[in-house]
């Protein structure tokens, strides 16, 4: 079951950021899409021929042509066709055509919200997308062409960020040739990319391994979340410890370390059980403790165990591929459960620390 995470910027809980929207936000996407709607219907606006022909024309009788033919010399003689495009560019004389805009461009948008026009067009498990897409996360204002920062940047992206994009862009329409083109709407993606992460807030989680919430001290970006690097399930900051208080000094710190090389460490993952160094450095980077610069600099030493597989396990025809690939991710740190897709059912390396050493057993859940 994926974890519901607490996201900052709708203030609920998801399993990703549009899973946590709420009703509002679907309405300010509305509302923001009736304003484009309403600003492009005036002439010389991309979305004048669609109202012309959806609404404006059909609003207009005989009467309303034939006042329109009066009123503009240049017209006379002319065909309905020719009214139709002499619309597109001016305004329709005789009638309030800012009340026939508003009406048009509400339902306009209402109507892209029940055909899934406004929504369905970007991946809904990308938070990135959902940010940018729902208007969670926005560029600045632009003042006399470059973009000024305001009292409201927390959702936003950076005013530095934002004017580096717009010189890619005013540099992309001067751009003959497709490839360069492309470099550059490729480093705009980048750019925006990376900018909006860093708004995309989580204030903890759900944690379904002991029932209940858990807050980070300080909010983290969602894609920075501290995860188990054997299950990635995020690491708890509530159950992950063994003890009443975390650990703060240093010393506090090289004892924690200390625990990976014993039968069970001082912190570990509940739900695969990993106590190895990479989980417990991460443990302690959560909490806001000091990492000892010798585990900081070292790298990963070379583990040894012995490996068994139960007879249900060793039967499969690829048997020793299974055992191959629990030994690489149990040479890599791995000390919790190593969970491998089978077209036969799950198989789990069950790694277990003993006083002589490791022992490692292939087998299906069912048989622990």
């Amino acid at each position: 079951m994926a974890v519901e995470f607490y996201y900052e910027l709708t203030g609920r809980k998801g399993k990703t950021l549009w899973d946590s929207l709420g009703q509002e936000t679907f309405d300010d996407s509305v509302a923001e899409q009736t304003k484009f709607y309403e600003k492009e219907a005036h002439p010389g606006g991309e979305c004048r021929d669609a109202f012309v022909n959806e609404c404006l024309w059909k609003e207009l009788d005989k009467g309303d042509l034939e006042d329109i033919v009066k009123g503009h010399a240049e017209l006379s003689g002319k065909t309905n066709d020719e009214i139709k495009e002499w619309l597109l560019s001016n305004e329709c004389p005789g009638i309030e055509e800012k009340e026939y805009i508003e009406s048009w461009a509400f339902d306009r948008a209402c109507s892209d919200a029940q055909t899934g026009v406004l929504w369905d067009h970007f991946d809904h498990g990308d938070d990135i997308e959902v940010a940018m897409q729902m208007g969670l996360v926005k560029y600045p204002d632009m003042v006399n062409g470059e973009y000024v920062a305001n009292e409201c940047g927390k959702a936003e992206i950076p005013v530095e960020v934002a004017n580096r994009v717009l010189a890619l862009r005013e540099k992309m329409e001067k751009m003959q040739e497709a490839e360069q083109r492309l470099e550059s709407a490729t480093e705009i993606r980048k750019l925006e990319r990376e900018a909006a992460a860093k708004r995309i807030l989580v204030t903890g989680f759900y944690c379904d391994i002991h029932g209940g919430r858990s807050d980070y001290p300080n909010p983290l970006p969602r894609n920075e979340v501290l995860v188990c690097p054997s299950c990635s399930h995020p690491i708890c900051p509530v159950c992950a410890n063994c003890y009443d208080a975390d650990p703060k000094t240093i010393e506090d710190a090289r004892r924690y370390m200390a625990s990976c090389d014993e039968v069970s460490g001082m912190a570990y993952c509940g739900e695969c059980g990993d106590w190895g160094e990479g989980f417990m450095m991460s443990f302690l980077r959560l909490i806001g403790c000091s990492i000892p610069p010798e585990y900081e600099e070292r790298t990963s030493r070379p583990r040894r165990a012995r490996f068994f597989t139960t007879a249900r396990v060793s039967e499969l025809p690829d048997s020793d591929e299974i055992v191959a690939e629990v030994k690489r991710r149990f040479e890599e740190g791995t000390s919790g459960i190593i969970k491998i897709k089978h077209t036969t059912g799950e198989i789990w390396g069950f790694p277990e620390r003993h006083p002589e050493g490791w022992i490692v057993t292939v087998l299906y859940p069912e048989e622990r």
